[in-house]
């Protein structure tokens, strides 16, 4: 029996063992999947020569890079993610980790903003005629601007998307007024308001209500076909900008709150 036992509790350790000896270290990991970014296509592993399997593995060796603060890693593999794929996901992951690991007291004429705004500007270019696209770029800009305290340049992407009726434009800017100037605030979170009451784009050119047009996600990009004579607006609803009701009541209760004061 003894012996039984004995035995039993060797193969569980060979097991444990092995299994211990199979687990892949995330770094090592990491570490090969940059590798084979870097690498020229025809360079490449046969286990990354699916492009989409490359990506989708780099993203989350990204993600976990990111999770354990590691900073170099991280914008290593930003940086080849968007080499290999110039999109917004990877513009974003590429401004986030530079963002995230400069150093401390880094401002807006620090080597790792100016890399992340290349890459936001070079890619806002390359969408033109497409207003969602280059909406999403500007408020990146903005967050990029506010993370390195470059004042002037989040106030001027901010006032880039507020003209192009960016909502988080207006938000943040409102935000941002209602420490200072409650009538700016409340005019900001006011237009958010009206645009999200506004119904009109629920009827058909002659005047009939059509529910197919509503829309189905909380904020919908694109409501309608862009051309140059018209603006391009994302449509809101009630129900998806609390917040701006919130913000003007705030606005309006602190203008009230100065008018019985004086």
């Amino acid at each position: 029996m003894g012996a039984l036992v004995v035995a039993g509790c060797a193969l569980l350790a060979h097991g444990q063992d092995a299994a211990a000896s199979s687990v892949v270290d995330p770094l090592d990991q990491a570490k090969g999947i940059l590798a084979e970014l870097a690498a020229e296509p025809s360079q490449r592993s046969e286990a990354y020569q699916d492009r989409a399997k490359l990506l989708t593995s780099g993203f989350n060796a990204f993600i976990e890079r990111m999770d354990a603060f590691d900073g170099e890693l991280s914008v290593g593999l930003a940086t080849e993610l968007f080499r290999e794929d110039p999109a917004i996901w990877s513009a974003f992951c590429l401004e986030g980790a530079l963002r995230r690991s400069a150093p401390v007291g880094a401002d807006g004429q620090s080597m790792e903003c100016q890399a992340a705004l290349k890459a936001l500007l070079s890619l806002r270019e390359s969408y033109t005629g497409e207003p969602p696209a280059q909406l999403d770029l500007t408020h990146r800009i903005a967050i990029l601007g506010a993370g390195f305290g470059d004042r002037l340049l989040e106030r001027s992407a901010l006032g880039r998307a507020l003209a192009a009726g960016g909502v988080d434009g207006a938000q943040i800017s409102g935000l941002a007024a209602l420490q200072q100037d409650a009538a700016a605030a409340q005019r900001l979170f006011g237009s958010l308001l009206d645009r999200s009451l506004d119904r009109s784009y629920l009827a058909e050119p002659g005047g009939q209500h059509d529910e197919s047009v509503t829309p189905t996600s909380t904020i919908e990009n694109s409501p309608q076909p862009y051309s140059p004579e018209a603006s391009w607006r994302p449509r809101l609803t009630p129900e998806s900008a609390p917040w701006a009701l919130r913000g003007h009541a705030l606005a309006s209760l602190e203008l009230l709150r100065r008018a019985s004061a004086e």
